[in-house]
């Protein structure tokens, strides 16, 4: 008779804890993966950390190493209303006494009112040229830093629309708006880019029609200063090109932008109002806050950064374990960073 061998129901084993082993043999590869995991994790917090603080200390010890972070100047206007002014640390440490008789202002022009602003004007070139017109001679002097600039106006863009928009869109100095005056239409304004007396615009026409400044036609919108109300001065002046005009000290000085430097080394004014009768005064002086600042800013660097140190280094007593292991290993990638030059785009 055959008989069978094996375990039977009286034989003294304890089957749960066999399972239970070989379930913990078999997890083993996967408990030890899952702490390196946690290792790896930790590893890169930690260098996040050092990383961070770090560089926020390297910023701030770069910027007390700045020679220029000891050169701020504090530039203080007497009335801020008239003026206000700052300094690039080069300045004479000092006081001023500043007067604004005349402030910028770009030169500005319009044609007369059109009562459709998308009908034909005319075609042709206009040719924009900015310059400095003198009322005492009636003459014209074109910006040697400025060459004239053509625009060809055809069929389809002739309206004033159309030329408001073939203004705009070149790079001619002027720009060009259309106002419309409530009563007979629209009228096209152009206004020089940039502000000064050198600025001014003048317009000059060939006019398809063969009439360049009879003011019919392309040549409605003909300007020159120069001449004849309606036979080349075919728009109205709604704003003259102004210098701005400045007395320091007693010394009359003129600037084409109401963003003044220049003048006074070191030193930009900026002018919002002219007050020729009142006396302003500009104060110059080393800005002790500024330096206190950078300094302050370097000790809090470095404070927080010994911290992170002590943090990533002390002993842990509720795990008893030490992160010196993960702190050398950030150490050891800052290094081979820094040997790459590489550590700016960490």
């Amino acid at each position: 008779m055959a008989t069978t061998s094996g375990i039977s129901a009286s034989t003294n084993f304890d089957i749960n804890a066999i399972v239970t082993s070989l379930m913990q043999a078999e997890q083993r590869p996967a408990v030890l993966l899952n702490e390196q995991k946690t290792s790896y994790q930790a590893k890169i917090s930690a260098f996040a950390t050092l990383k961070n603080s770090l560089s926020t200390f390297q910023t701030a010890l770069g910027n007390l190493a700045s020679t220029s972070k000891f050169k701020v100047q504090a530039a203080t206007s007497g009335n801020n209303d008239i003026f206000t002014a700052t300094s690039d640390g080069n300045a004479t440490v000092g006081n001023y006494a500043i007067k604004v008789g005349q402030l910028a202002q770009a030169h500005k022009i319009a044609t007369s009112s059109f009562a459709n602003t998308s009908a034909a004007v005319g075609t042709g070139t206009l040719t924009i040229t900015l310059g400095t017109y003198d009322a005492v001679n009636n003459s014209f002097t074109a910006n040697p830093d400025k060459s004239p600039k053509n625009l060809t106006i055809t069929a389809a863009n002739n309206s004033l629309t159309g030329i408001r928009d073939a203004i705009n869109a070149g790079d001619l100095g002027v720009t060009a708006s259309i106002v419309n005056d409530g009563q007979n239409g629209g009228r096209l304004v152009l206004t020089s880019k940039e502000s000064g007396a050198a600025n001014s615009i003048k317009i000059s026409v060939a006019d398809a029609d063969g009439g360049n400044t009879d003011g019919t036609g392309l040549s409605s919108l003909a300007y020159d200063p120069t001449a004849a109300a309606g036979a080349g001065k075919n728009l109205g002046e709604l704003q003259a090109g102004k210098n701005a005009l400045l007395n320091i000290d007693g010394i009359d000085v003129e600037s084409a932008s109401n963003v003044v430097s220049g003048i006074l080394q070191g030193v930009t004014l900026n002018l919002f109002k002219a007050d020729p009768t009142t006396s302003v005064s500009l104060d110059i002086t080393k800005d002790s806050a500024k330096i206190e600042e950078s300094v302050n800013a370097f000790v809090k660097a470095f404070n927080d950064f010994n911290t992170t140190l002590r943090n990533l280094t002390k002993f842990d007593e509720s795990t008893q374990t030490s992160p010196r292991k993960t702190l050398v290993y950030c150490w050891g990638m800052l290094r081979r960073a820094l040997s790459r030059r590489r550590f700016a785009r960490l």
